[in-house]
């Protein structure tokens, strides 16, 4: 950045993420020292700093007031499922996809919720991704007392992966921190509803378009209400609209062909 200014070449800046309100709350005396001693002087050459999510966009304003931040979400390459309505599954299955990170993935909270609902309702998780965690994770699933309702897929990638997705009734996303969870998406591009958090950056899209549901950050028993709810409207069959309603959050808000004429305009001076 010093070299580019030296030249007078403007700076447009994407952090992606890393200035998450919840993301500079870890190691806070180091990130104060890290930012003042290099993140400041970076931030004060650029003419614009692009935020992928609201978060980003309130935890940098918290430490570093400014008037030059856009907020503006990526695109999303997506192909809408619009095969008929599947067949009604004969057990409500909940799906996660993503990296097997506990604390940042909120995947105890995913436990804890499970635990409560499997235990009194007709459920099964399934967990696609891997990570260095994920035994820690299976103890967890098992001290609970639901190891029989819970299936670990692993890795999953392409059709592989988009097949697990499909069966899915309702998709958890309760992140404690995140820039833009793409796996939210994905799941919308099959018209499968999401229960996320906050933190996620994605839950002002979906309550918008009644795509799923937004919880508070760090609270199991917000995912165990949420959750009961959606099994009330699986058990009633109220979840054909959720199809229709994700692939037109997708459309209208996550779509390059919606998106670049505002990245244009951010790359304007």
């Amino acid at each position: 950045t010093k070299e580019l200014k030296k030249h007078n070449i403007r700076i447009i800046f994407t952090p992606h993420g890393a200035y998450n309100s919840i993301a500079m709350q870890r190691s806070t005396l180091r990130k104060k020292i890290y930012f003042k001693l290099f993140e400041k002087p970076l931030l004060n050459r650029v003419e614009k700093i692009h935020c992928i999510g609201a978060s980003e966009k309130d935890g940098l304003e918290s430490i570093y007031p400014n008037n030059r931040q856009t907020l503006l979400p990526y695109g999303f390459d997506f192909i809408l499922d619009h095969s008929p309505a599947k067949i009604k599954n004969e057990i409500f299955t909940i799906g996660f996809v993503g990296r097997i990170d506990i604390h940042t993935k909120g995947l105890d909270l995913v436990a804890q919720a499970f635990s409560l609902l499997s235990h009194r309702k007709n459920a099964r998780l399934w967990i696609i991704g891997d990570g260095d965690e994920l035994p820690e994770l299976k103890k967890k699933i098992d001290e609970l007392g639901c190891t029989n309702r819970t299936t670990f897929f692993g890795s999953k990638f392409g059709e592989d992966k988009n097949e697990l997705i499909r069966q899915m009734d309702v998709f958890v996303c309760p992140s404690r921190n995140e820039g833009l969870p793409t796996a939210v998406l994905e799941a919308a591009s099959f018209g499968i509803p999401s229960i996320a958090s906050y933190a996620t950056n994605v839950v002002p899209y979906i309550e918008k378009y009644s795509a799923g549901m937004g919880i508070p950050n760090n609270n199991s028993n917000a995912l165990y209400s949420g959750l009961e709810q959606f099994h009330h409207r699986w058990e009633t069959d109220k979840m054909s609209n959720y199809k229709r309603q994700a692939h037109t959050m997708l459309l209208k808000e996550f779509s390059w062909q919606k998106l670049v004429p505002r990245f244009y305009k951010l790359y304007q001076f």
